[in-house]
């Protein structure tokens, strides 16, 4: 019960982690498009 309720934390923190890339990644693209672009 204990290793389950450690995994579940886990997961969420893997979440938070891959929402997280994906805002940096979209900035990424953004401030490397953004110069060309103009």
């Amino acid at each position: 019960m204990r290793s389950s309720l450690h995994s579940r934390k886990k997961q969420q923190q893997y979440r938070v982690l891959g929402a997280v890339i994906t805002i940096v990644d979209i900035v990424f693209i953004f401030t490397v498009i953004r110069p060309f672009g103009s």
